[in-house]
């Protein structure tokens, strides 16, 4: 579905990676960590410059992810904070009437 929006929305192919890079890194912290349930939501800017990406989970927000050590060389997670950091402009957690909520944006490229 998500794929479907951003090609019908005219996102470039690179920036649609990135969308769903960010997508699959938000979703599966919230399915692996978090408790249910899990809504996804993906828009468009108004001026079709960016797709903004939020994830609500009935987990609670965390407290300061700054505090967490990062991952050993060899483990296999632990990289997604970086990932969606690398990727997105002003990712950011916050408190949710039911839960936490983690969005991100993603500049949707020059066709856009």
């Amino acid at each position: 579905m998500t794929r479907a929006a951003l090609s019908t929305w005219g996102v470039e192919e690179v920036a649609a990676q990135d969308v769903l890079l960010v997508v699959s890194e938000l979703v599966t912290n919230a399915v692996e960590h978090a408790q249910p349930p899990v809504c996804l939501h993906v828009t468009q800017s108004a001026d079709h410059r960016v797709v903004c990406i939020a994830v609500a989970d009935g987990g609670p927000a965390p407290a300061d992810l700054a505090s967490t050590p990062p991952p050993e060389s060899f483990d296999e997670g632990g990289r997604g904070r970086d990932v969606i950091a690398a990727l997105t402009a002003n990712p950011e957690t916050s408190k949710g009437r039911y839960g936490a909520v983690h969005w991100a944006e993603v500049a949707a490229g020059e066709a856009a």
